[in-house]
């Protein structure tokens, strides 16, 4: 379930109006967790679970990090919410030892850093003397899911960070003061949460390994490499783009080549393109994400092209022009990955900007380099302040809503799918109908080819018509 604004609060009410005494009694008290419309911890008459809640800011402190920045999970499953990692690895588990495809000693590892994960994210853990439900927080992209039997919601992630720095701050304000060694230590810890650039802490936010952020870094300081002239913890434009790189498994040396160009980009001011950000409509969180990507490349038409969209002014869409009016470079290199078509950078100190393989075999012909840019332009304008933090990879990542968004705007921009249906024709054979649009609009046969069938004209086709389109698409089952 989600809403517009949810809400993640625990009311408690203190044991004493005033703190004093320990660390224990100076923190004891009756707490309500809502999450959203749910009442997890207590009950909704505001009756709550009585315990010492200095041991949740204990909690809070120790698993900063891994609350606000980890994104990966430990192990190579995908559980729809977080509190489902465990059941989703004891199927996979069972699975494979049917198959005999299971070590004990790789089954141990495993469901060691299972249990570890659990420990980080599961807010529950903070009260292991209480019979609560599991509140597990996960980041994912912009967000955070808050999830456990029988709910789950999503929060915008600046959102959701000052909630639980609210939470952590009024267990805090009742140890400040408080004469007692533990209170002390704990008000230390909360206020050093945020702890200086490690390679551990690298390791976490980006999910990489540690011998691959080396050998990205090469012979640079790994801090000064990733983190900037900042000694805490930050979320760098560079290191989201390592963790984007990782997630594409580029290769080191590709990653290196990439990040060692986009820390020599400077800030780029685009007034038109604020414009567009500022302008542009606010997508219902419950749309399909490629609706939502057509929609708002029909949007985009309409302010590009405000005297209506003709075939003629199409035809002439050139998304490289497009960015280059928007003062965003493209810069085309190297990156040995062909699977990676192109890597965005956007952040405070620089960009945004893209870098465009060019050993990418989509970019090596002009109509997938037009579709590569034209889905970074629906990055720049859509998600660059919430959608996605600071990077993009395109190719090689996880088919995620944002991506499928993207790619729904990219073809939809190129060729309107209800422009495609008036052009719909019989008088020639239907595959040289498609090479034909493919070649006049300079898009290629698969784009043709999913608009065709986006255009609502499939009641038109037969059998074999169908049999023709499936040739050109690349996943021929997906189609009809």
């Amino acid at each position: 379930m989600t809403q517009n604004n949810p809400v993640f609060d625990l009311s408690i009410r203190w044991d004493n109006e005033a703190p004093a005494g320990t660390a224990f009694t100076a923190t004891a008290g009756e707490a309500v967790l809502r999450v959203g419309t749910h009442v997890v911890w207590g009950r909704t008459d505001d009756l709550g679970v009585h315990w010492h809640w200095i041991d949740l800011l204990a909690f809070l402190s120790e698993n900063w990090l891994a609350l606000t920045l980890e994104q990966h999970y430990p192990l190579p499953v995908k559980p729809f919410l977080p509190h489902l990692l465990r059941a989703t690895a004891d199927r996979r588990w069972e699975m494979e030892r049917r198959a005999g495809a299971i070590l004990e000693e790789r089954y141990l590892d495993e469901e060691e850093k299972v249990f570890w994960f659990e420990n980080r994210h599961n807010i529950a853990r903070a009260v292991e003397g209480l019979v609560v439900p599991d509140v597990f927080v996960m980041r994912q992209n912009h967000l955070i899911v808050v999830s456990g039997k029988d709910f789950s919601e999503y929060f915008d992630y600046n959102l959701f960070v000052q909630m639980l720095t609210g939470i952590g701050n009024q267990i805090a304000d009742r140890l400040r003061g408080i004469d007692d060694p533990i209170a002390v230590e704990r008000v230390r810890e909360w206020d050093a949460r945020l702890p200086e650039f490690s390679e551990a802490a690298a390791r976490l936010y980006t999910g990489a390994s540690g011998e691959f952020l080396r050998k990205v870094a090469a012979n640079d300081n790994l801090s000064s490499f990733y983190n900037g002239e900042y000694r805490k913890v930050r979320e760098t434009p560079i290191l989201a783009a390592a963790r984007m790189a990782w997630n594409a498994s580029m290769s080191p040396e590709s990653a290196r080549t990439v990040l060692t160009t986009l820390r020599r980009q400077p800030k780029v001011s685009s007034p038109d393109l604020e414009r567009l950000r500022a302008a542009k409509p606010v997508t219902p969180r419950d749309r399909k994400p490629a609706q939502a990507g057509r929609e708002l490349a029909e949007w985009l038409h309409k302010q590009l092209f405000p005297s209506g969209l003709s075939e003629a002014s199409l035809k002439a869409i050139d998304p490289a022009a497009i960015l280059m009016r928007w003062d965003v470079p493209v810069i085309q290199l190297d990156f040995a990955d062909d699977g990676i078509d192109a890597v965005s950078c956007w952040g405070e100190e620089l960009g945004p900007v893209v870098l465009l393989n060019a050993e990418s075999s989509r970019n090596r012909r002009e109509s997938g380099k037009r579709a590569t840019l034209a889905h970074e332009i629906c990055h720049l304008i859509f998600d660059y302040h919430n959608g996605l933090p600071f990077a993009d990879v395109v190719g090689g990542v996880d088919d995620d809503d944002v991506e499928k968004r993207a790619r729904a705007f990219a073809a939809e921009f190129l060729l309107p799918s209800n422009f495609l249906a008036n052009r719909f024709s019989r008088d020639m054979e239907l595959g040289r109908w498609v090479e034909s649009i493919a070649l006049a609009f300079n898009v290629s046969n698969e784009i043709v080819v999913w608009q065709l069938k986006r255009s609502k004209i499939e009641g038109r086709l037969s059998d074999s018509d169908k049999a023709i389109l499936r040739q050109y698409v690349s996943s021929p089952q997906n189609l009809f």
